[in-house]
């Protein structure tokens, strides 16, 4: 039973999610599992979304630019009272300082209420399976027409996922790999 009013938003949550954090907690829950943990609506982050009062608002996005604006935008609009931020991956400083400044600028940094890096870069397949869900990874580590840039962008990514598997196992991990080429370049990182 719920006493009061406040009990009442204490209980009921939105969640908000990019395309990425979509795919990651589809393997993980069903919509029955949400509404057990209180989500009564899901919406997609880049959504035309309308105002829900009294109602906590959890996102859960990668930390991009795009997002970044995109929640700015939200705490200026006011379309929650209260925000929980969980980024699937560590956010940079610069990001994290362009979201500072907006939120600021907008007089509505009572709105975020928590951020949290929560680092969880791939997809659980099942217990001992998982996916970085990165489409045609083995092309862009071994095409030899590939760039620096797009190289290092691959292997970046590639790295931060691994990061979230053993960060979410506990474990510390011990990485043997042929020096030089991709498998080196993530075993230097």
């Amino acid at each position: 039973t719920v006493d009061s009013k406040t009990s009442w938003q204490e209980h009921w949550k939105l969640l908000i999610y990019d395309g990425q954090c979509r795919d990651v907690i589809s393997t993980l829950f069903k919509v029955a599992d949400l509404r057990k943990h209180g989500v009564t609506l899901h919406l997609p982050l880049h959504s035309d979304r309308q105002p829900v009062q009294d109602v906590a608002a959890l996102y859960l996005v990668e930390p991009t630019s795009e997002n970044v604006q995109r929640i700015a935008r939200d705490c200026a609009a006011g379309l929650y009272d209260s925000m929980y931020l969980n980024w699937s991956s560590s956010i940079a400083q610069e990001q994290l300082h362009v979201l500072a400044s907006a939120v600021a600028e907008a007089d509505a940094a009572q709105r975020v209420v928590k951020v949290v890096d929560q680092y969880m870069d791939f997809i659980s397949l099942d217990h001992s399976l998982f996916s970085l869900n990165m489409r045609d990874s083995f092309v862009a580590l071994n095409d030899p027409q590939v760039s620096d840039s797009d190289m290092q962008r691959t292997i970046n990514k590639l790295v931060a996922g691994l990061f979230s598997v053993v960060v979410t196992l506990g474990v510390l991990p011990y990485i043997s790999c042929p020096h030089g080429g991709a498998a080196g370049m993530v075993g230097d990182a």
